[in-house]
């Protein structure tokens, strides 16, 4: 037999307008963000700018001034060393054999040449070649004077190479100690303002940490008081957001509502056309079919014909439409519902779906007394339920439980059948928007209930 099923899907709520959603973030707060990276990019690049420039003051400027000036040093102190061995040679003749001053002069000789060589190496840009060669010239006239004085010496003219070391030797030892001590004093200096430009920069950059780190304050104060303000606006935005939607939601569940009691009324209306007036013009059909049937019953054996067949098959098929009607109307609006209440239009329910389905129902406890315009809404819950596990759950045998205690009440419908799998969830397609969307309108809740024996349906209205 074919059935009508009650419409019970709610209309889906729409999405809030493009006006209502919240507004993009601002581009100041990436503009502030990407300032602040800019300045540590700039602040980096300065600062290893200056880091390399220190680098180079300290590697090429002040330690080759200290390593010229430690070999000027080491010139400095041989020719003295070397002025004073000559003076003591000419002066110990003959108690002291030459040959002794010999090898201490040839020593502090090869000292003296590898001091200038290093020295070169290691000389500042600013010295040019003719001081270079002023030295180079003071150090010959140096060594010549002091072979003059051991050749002197070595011939027996021990007075005159006294002279000579005092009247020459000396003087050129003297003259090359003041020109070292000048190029050491440059080299002085030049430390000093090295150091000066070192220090120079390490309170530059200091100064600009310390700028920085005040810039870096500030821009965090003002994006902090930007971000503060935009949360503001944000949250208040979200407000009239959550209000809008609050007030659509209300709208939309009045809706549904709305929908819902028209929905029923036209269900009633249509159920009660059926049942009452093409139910009794079906009858009436049967009526006028009978007596017809009677009027032609002695006409039909003197023909030998079979009209009283044809009649008797019409009120048959009146019949079988009348019966057709009578369960649309049932489906549409139990008649039971209005007439004896709802606890008895279930209980009529359960065995229509015995006698459609041959699955075993039964209803067990007592309901207190529910309004018509509620009853409806739990009588198509219960009428859902019951199409749910017919077509899904594969059960056997189905419970309607009622329960109820003052002003509230309950209903469960339960079965034996499959349940939900294992961390599904509630499933689509099975009415559950339109069972929760009554539950709502009667003030309750709805919940489903996977049991290990099969599934629960729960509506509970707390009055």
């Amino acid at each position: 037999m074919a059935t009508v099923s009650a419409p019970t899907q709610a209309p889906a709520a729409s999405p809030p307008p493009a006006a209502l959603l919240p507004a993009s973030p601002h581009l100041r707060l990436l503009a502030g963000l990407g300032l602040v990276l800019a300045l540590f990019l700039a602040y980096g690049i300065y600062t290893l700018g200056q880091m390399r420039q220190l680098r180079q003051f300290q590697s090429h400027e002040l330690e080759r001034s200290r390593r010229d000036t430690l070999q000027l040093l080491r010139i400095q102190e041989d020719a003295y060393e070397l002025t004073l061995a000559v003076s003591d040679m000419v002066s110990s003749q003959p108690r002291v054999p030459l040959p002794v001053w010999r090898a201490n002069i040839s020593r502090l000789r090869r000292d003296m040449a590898h001091a200038l060589r290093r020295e070169a190496a290691s000389a500042p840009a600013a010295r040019g070649a003719d001081e270079r060669a002023q030295l180079l010239r003071a150090l010959a006239q140096f060594w010549n004077i002091s072979h003059q004085a051991f050749h002197l010496s070595s011939q027996g003219f021990a007075r005159q190479a006294a002279d000579l070391v005092k009247r020459e030797l000396a003087p050129q030892g003297s003259y090359i100690h003041n020109l070292i001590a000048r190029w050491m004093d440059r080299n002085a200096r030049t430390e000093a303002r090295t150091e000066a430009a070192m220090q120079a920069i390490y309170g530059g950059v200091s100064r600009n940490l310390l700028l920085l780190e005040a810039i870096l304050l500030a821009l965090a104060a003002a994006i902090a008081v930007w971000v503060v303000r935009a949360n503001r606006a944000s949250f208040a935005q979200v407000r009239g957001l959550a209000q809008a939607l609050d007030e659509r939601s209300h709208a939309l569940a009045d809706a549904n509502r709305k929908l819902l009691t028209v929905q029923e009324a036209t269900l009633q209306r249509v159920a009660r056309d059926l049942h009452d007036e093409l139910g009794q013009l079906l009858t009436a059909q049967g009526l006028v079919l009978a007596r017809a049937q009677k009027q032609l019953a002695p006409m039909a054996a003197a023909a030998e014909s079979a009209p009283d067949a044809d009649l008797q098959q019409a009120r048959k098929l009146g019949q079988e439409a009348q019966h057709k009607i009578r369960g649309l109307a049932q489906l549409l609006r139990p008649p039971a519902l209005d007439d004896f209440g709802l606890l008895k239009a279930l209980t009529s329910l359960a065995d229509e779906f015995h006698r459609r389905t041959g699955i075993e129902t039964r209803v067990e406890g007592t309901l207190p007394f529910v309004p018509d315009d509620a009853a409806i809404h739990l009588y198509r819950i219960v009428q859902e339920a019951l199409t749910n596990a017919a077509r899904h759950a594969q059960a056997s045998c189905v419970v309607i439980e009622l329960r109820g205690q003052g002003r509230s009440y309950g209903v469960r419908i339960r079965d034996n059948g499959r349940g939900l799998a294992p961390g599904a969830g509630p499933g689509k397609g099975l009415g559950l928007a339109g069972m929760r969307e009554r539950a709502q309108i009667l003030g309750g809740t709805l919940e489903l209930q996977s049991q290990p024996t099969g599934l629960c349906v729960a509506v509970d209205v707390h009055g």
